[in-house]
């Protein structure tokens, strides 16, 4: 199922309206994209008031939450440039799969605090 169809699933009948539930996107497993430091992170979504929808980032405390307007989420190509099926992590038995040029989300941590953003293997170096 895709991010729109998730969303639309729970707005009004018809697939419109913006009004969001927020337990049906906590259980479909979206990541957000943060504008305070452009990185990924699990989230929800919830109606704030009529003119705003918060963003809540998964284990962030609520003075991190983002708010957007209504408009983000009936546009479908701004809404992907904000919402996505969260990343799958690779397994170790993957890892022979990559590739150059594979697409994949990458961890970047710095001491206390841990981004997600979106990179492409430059190279792949096989060892042993």
């Amino acid at each position: 199922m895709g991010i729109v169809e998730v969303l639309s699933l729970s707005g009004k009948e018809g697939g419109g309206g913006g009004y969001i539930s927020t337990m049906a996107v906590e259980e479909s497993g979206l990541e957000m994209y943060c504008a305070e430091d452009g990185a990924w992170y699990d989230g929800s979504l919830s109606l704030a008031s009529e003119n705003r929808v918060r963003v809540h980032f998964t284990n962030f405390d609520s003075d991190e939450d983002e708010y957007w307007e209504p408009g983000t989420l009936e546009d479908p190509a701004k809404l992907l440039q904000r919402v996505r099926v969260s990343s799958e992590q690779l397994q170790d038995t993957q890892c022979r799969t990559v590739a150059k040029d594979t697409p994949v989300c990458g961890c970047y941590e710095d001491g206390d605090s841990r981004k997600y953003f979106d990179a492409r293997v430059v190279q792949v170096c096989m060892l042993g």
